[in-house]
């Protein structure tokens, strides 16, 4: 059983692959916002392919309950998804740019998220 998410929620996925859809992503990012107006009451942020197991970023979330999603706070908890994901290098990607691609596509998934909430 999945239950309805509640109203003024939006979520998003946002990856990226060496060969678009059909590959394996590199680094993918899974976000959920549930919105009063401009305050993100609840956030949720899963980071794949960048640690040993599809993870939370559950200090980033923490960062985002309770205030107002603006640019630069988007911003910033890009950057401490990416300091939250514990990533490889492979034949994929390399540890670095996984990072860089994980603030990025966290900055990505919650304006997407926020605009469909």
């Amino acid at each position: 059983f999945v239950p309805w998410p509640p109203s003024h929620c939006g979520v998003s996925y946002q990856h990226i692959s060496p060969r678009s859809k059909v590959d394996i992503s590199a680094a993918c990012v899974g976000a959920l916002v549930i919105m009063d107006g401009k305050i993100c009451l609840e956030a949720r942020v899963a980071l794949g392919a960048v640690a040993p197991t599809p993870i939370r970023a559950r200090k980033t979330e923490k960062l985002l309950s309770g205030k107002e999603l603006t640019s630069a706070l988007l911003e910033q908890a890009g950057k401490l998804a990416s300091k939250e994901s514990k990533p490889i290098s492979d034949m994929r990607a390399s540890a670095q740019y996984r990072r860089q691609m994980v603030a990025v596509l966290t900055r990505r998934a919650l304006e997407e998220a926020q605009k469909l909430a």
